[in-house]
C-alpha cells in the first residue's frame, strides 16, 4: 500500500472518532442546558411523572440528533458510521455524567435500549442528512 493511501486511512480514522466525539460533546451541552431549563419549567407547574419520562425521551431523541448531525456534517464517505458513533457516545457521555451526579452507576438495561436505539437513530440521522444536504449541494453545484 502506497503512503499516499496509508496517510488517507489515518486521517479518516481520525475524523471517523473526532467528529463524532465533538458532536458528542456539544450534544451534552446541549441536553445539559435543556434539562436545566425543564428543571425551572416543572418548578414552576405542575407537570405529572408521565409528563416527565416522555420529555425526556424527547431530550434523548434530539440530543442523539443533534450528535449525529454535527458528528457527520464534513464526511462525505460513510457517514453513516459516524452518526452511529457520535449517538452511541452521546448515551455513553449521559449514563456516565448523570450517574456520576447520582452517585451510583444507573440502570444497565435501560442503558443497553438507550444504546442500541442511539446508534438506529444516530445512522438514520447521518443518512437522512447525507443524502439531503449532499444532494441539494450537488443540485445547486450542477446549475
Amino acid at each position: 500500500m502506497s503512503k499516499g493511501k496509508e496517510k488517507y486511512k489515518s486521517v479518516l480514522a481520525k475524523k471517523m472518532l473526532l467528529k463524532p466525539l465533538k458532536g458528542s460533546f456539544l450534544s451534552l451541552v446541549f441536553t445539559i442546558v435543556v434539562i436545566l431549563i425543564m428543571a425551572l419549567v416543572v418548578k414552576n407547574t405542575c407537570i405529572t411523572d408521565k409528563s416527565l419520562s416522555v420529555m425526556n425521551q424527547i431530550i434523548k431523541v434530539l440530543g442523539i440528533a443533534f450528535a449525529s448531525y454535527i458528528g457527520c456534517k464534513g464526511i462525505e464517505k460513510r457517514a453513516y458510521i459516524a452518526g452511529g458513533l457520535a449517538g452511541h457516545f452521546y448515551i455513553v457521555m449521559c449514563f456516565l455524567l448523570f450517574s456520576l451526579l447520582e452517585g451510583k452507576m444507573g440502570n444497565f438495561s435501560l442503558f443497553l435500549s438507550d444504546a442500541l436505539m442511539s446508534i438506529v437513530i444516530g445512522i438514520i440521522v447521518a443518512v437522512l442528512f447525507s443524502k439531503v444536504v449532499l444532494n441539494k449541494n450537488q443540485t445547486a453545484v450542477a446549475r
